[in-house]
């Protein structure tokens, strides 16, 4: 799909990546525990889907080191 779909401007770069690499029953159980109130923060993104936001770091280093 293009990014026009997801509400993104035409002539805009756009690069959608689906990636799941976690426990998504240990994460779900977890935000639970947490409370509907509780704000997801990166501690938590870090706990229980790591490999996840490790490659979406790693990702930003190469796109930086990219567009330098």
């Amino acid at each position: 799909m293009p990014g026009t779909v997801f509400g993104r401007d035409d002539g805009e770069f756009t690069l959608r990546i689906a990636y799941v690499n976690f426990d998504g029953a240990r994460a779900l159980a977890a935000s639970e525990a947490a409370g509907i109130e509780t704000r997801l923060d990166d501690h938590f993104l870090r706990t229980y889907c790591h490999n996840v936001t490790q490659g979406v770091y790693r990702l930003c280093e190469w796109f930086q080191a990219l567009v330098s």
